[in-house]
């Protein structure tokens, strides 16, 4: 559960920061944080309007993300620098992709429109999170660190402009069909209204598109299945486009989030993609959203036996 950070958790997370205090080069602080120094930076980013969101994990706080402000000059009130840290026996359980998921549409409805991190480098897991998030580098610096007798550098990665992720409905025809044909399947704005029609009014069938007030930005849709082999429910993310002029900006994690997030409602254990074997890029990002290749998919047209 992502919820509120609450004055109660200052203690939890202290604990939670400070193994990265004093055990690693995540952070540059090298002093143990005290709890009332967290509660204060809680406040703090509250009073700026901003969430600090932890995550609870069997009745405990596995981790915490949280926005601040990127600057205190006045013109830089719409950017913000972003913060997740998980508890060490929590990482790589996909909780940093529940606190993103959480904290990025927050940001969005209180109009920021810039986010910027911070990641001491080597750090693979850290860097993979953000760009799921469509955060991109901005800036490195070299040597800028001094902790544990070694120079460390850091990576600025950051994301612009902001977009929505709603349920799609009848009136998208127009939009996602242009969206599908640039995926490459000819589409014209009738066809996909008769299809939409189907998939929307079936309960087996959800699609989601990502779109910032002024055009749809791309289209996630996802089906639902059942085993043979064992009970239980699976999902698949049977489509994901986005827009030329939309990529790099978290757009497809954002929307694979929204099935992921449908999937669980629905009470699936499992998502499968489908990705054509050329589409390399395609199956480096879905790496990052925790996909892993388990076989490959082969296929027969069944036209010429009908």
């Amino acid at each position: 559960m992502i919820r509120e950070a609450a004055a109660s958790d200052a203690a939890v997370i202290a604990d939670i920061y400070n193994h990265y205090v004093t055990g690693t080069v995540v952070t540059f602080e090298e002093e143990p944080v005290s709890i009332a120094e967290i509660a204060r930076r809680i406040d703090e980013v509250r009073s700026a309007s901003l969430p600090w969101l932890v995550a609870e994990v069997d009745s405990h706080v596995g981790g915490y993300a949280y926005a601040r402000p990127w600057n205190d000059r006045s013109a830089y009130r719409f950017s913000a620098e972003i913060t997740v840290y998980l508890a060490a026996a929590h990482a790589g359980r996909g909780i940093g992709s529940k606190l993103y998921g959480q904290l990025f549409p927050i940001l969005q409805e209180r109009r920021i429109h810039t986010v910027m991190g911070g990641i001491a480098l080597p750090n693979e897991a850290s860097v993979a999170l953000h760009e799921k998030f469509g955060l991109r580098k901005v800036a490195q610096f070299d040597e800028v660190g001094f902790k544990f007798n070694r120079w460390i550098e850091r990576e600025e990665p950051g994301r612009m402009g902001t977009f929505e992720v709603r349920e799609a409905s009848l009136t998208d025809a127009e939009p996602l069909a242009s969206l599908v044909t640039q995926l490459g399947y000819p589409s014209n704005p009738p066809e996909m209204k008769e299809r939409l029609t189907g998939l929307l009014s079936d309960p087996c069938y959800a699609a989601f598109v990502a779109h910032n007030h002024s055009a749809v930005l791309g289209l996630g849709g996802g089906s639902l299945g059942k085993y043979f082999e064992k009970n239980g429910v699976y999902a698949r993310l049977v489509v994901l486009v986005v827009s030329d002029g939309a990529r790099g900006l978290g757009v497809g994690g954002a929307l694979v989030e929204a099935v992921e997030n449908w999937a669980l409602s629905r009470g699936a254990r499992e998502l499968f993609v489908n990705s054509a074997s050329h589409r390399e890029a395609a199956h480096r990002f879905y790496e990052r959203c925790g996909f892993r290749m388990t076989g490959v998919r082969l296929a027969k047209s069944l036209d010429a036996l009908s």
